[in-house]
């Protein structure tokens, strides 16, 4: 292994299927913590940034996935 990054070999892109599942993933537990999340009455603030993190995180996976998607579709 460290001869082949010694003569400039490189990892290769992940698959689209990575982004898609993780992001799916993190989807799943942004709803999950909604229901699960046992201080919305007394704590609302950390529960919504918690929320809102998992959202914009899971919508920037999907996005990723979906643009290589389309793109090794594209290719012959």
């Amino acid at each position: 292994m460290l001869r082949w990054g010694l003569l400039g070999g490189t990892w290769p892109p992940a698959p689209w299927e990575l982004f898609i599942t993780l992001g799916g993933a993190l989807l799943g537990t942004s709803v999950l913590f909604v229901f699960l999340y046992p201080l919305w009455s007394t704590l609302p603030l950390p529960g919504i940034l918690e929320t809102g993190g998992f959202l914009t995180a899971a919508a920037v996976l999907l996005t990723v996935g979906l643009v290589r998607r389309a793109r090794s579709m594209k290719k012959p």
